[in-house]
């Protein structure tokens, strides 16, 4: 059992460990999600995007960089898009996140309804290797302790011009694993916030890394935390997040009635807040997107864990929920 002082969760350190040579994905690699997006931007110049409320800034920002319009839509309590609530022209895309990675097959019923209008958002799946016919991108830094890397999958043959690397900052990647954990997380926020939609290359730093991963494992670790935090969670959450075969998860998603984010904090387990930024947002109604916001825990479960973790945090949240 770790020691109840050691914590849990927050960005991942850098991966240090010494793998055989694996490419997961095979496909052009930039330096992040927002690039990614905004190349398809570029390439597909639609009238307006469709998106949901529910999402993080980043993803606007290349949509107002190129002066593109965009209607948000909301989310139902599966975190499908609501009935009628997004009518796209002939002329628009709709944009789709992979929620905590485990939406994958409800992306493939999209698939059949949108066809090439839907763009699939996939920095919550990085297992995910795009689908046919589809624009897609995904997150490696969300994953897995690299400073950058975000792999595009295009409907399209040698899309992707010449681009300079980017030359990334991971001193929060050294000192996640080797110094002041505190200081790390500050360096880390400060990286966040100077990332940009600018199309660059994914760093040389980052490429060696992620070819150098042991990707049946990581995926395994994760998919076997979701289901051992389910089977102890699951009657709290408010959510009923299921994990199919083939996906492997972010976090494990608990929605509770109250948010437990500050007093798991005190506790040393430290859970992210998606997307804080929209709480701060003047648009009426989206109650269901704010709750989210609110109230959500996505609970750590990455590929540095093992039951035992899980364990503490499941004595933690059932010490705060029970009765």
């Amino acid at each position: 059992m770790p020691n109840p002082g050691t914590p849990i969760g927050g960005f991942i350190g850098l991966e240090t460990a010494d793998k055989q040579s694996y490419r997961y994905h095979d496909v052009p690699a930039l330096s992040a999600g927002r690039a990614c997006f905004r190349h398809i931007l570029q390439r597909t110049r639609p009238d307006r995007v469709w998106l949901p409320y529910y999402v993080c800034d980043a993803v606007l920002q290349p949509l107002r960089e190129l002066g593109i319009a965009y209607s948000c839509y909301r989310l139902d309590e599966a975190l499908d898009i609501l009935d009628g609530d997004c009518r796209p022209a002939e002329r628009d895309l709709v944009l789709y996140v992979n929620y905590f990675g485990i939406k994958s097959d409800y992306v493939a019923r999209l698939a059949a309804y949108y066809g090439r209008q839907l763009v699939v958002d996939d920095t919550q799946a990085f297992f995910q290797r795009g689908y046919p016919g589809l624009w897609s991108f995904n997150s490696a830094r969300k994953f897995l302790g690299v400073p950058d890397g975000a792999y595009l999958y295009s409907p399209e043959q040698n899309s992707l011009p010449a681009l300079n690397r980017l030359e990334p900052d991971y001193r929060h990647l050294v000192n996640r694993i080797g110094g002041d954990p505190d200081i790390a997380y500050q360096q880390f926020l400060a990286y966040e916030a100077g990332l940009s939609s600018e199309m660059l290359a994914v760093s040389s730093f980052s490429q060696d890394l992620l070819e150098h991963l042991d990707y049946v494992d990581i995926a395994a670790r994760r998919r076997q935390n979701f289901i051992h935090l389910h089977q102890a969670l699951g009657v709290y959450n408010q959510l009923n997040p299921e994990l199919d075969p083939h996906d492997v998860p972010l976090y494990y998603p608990l929605l509770t009635e109250e948010p437990l984010r500050e007093r798991l904090i005190k506790r040393r387990i430290f859970v992210p807040q998606l997307w804080p930024e929209m709480l701060t947002r003047t648009d009426r109604g989206y109650a269901w997107e704010r709750r989210l916001a609110s109230n959500l825990s996505p609970l750590p479960l990455d590929q540095r864990y093992n039951v035992d973790h899980m364990n503490r945090i499941i004595t933690e949240i059932t010490e705060l929920l029970a009765p």
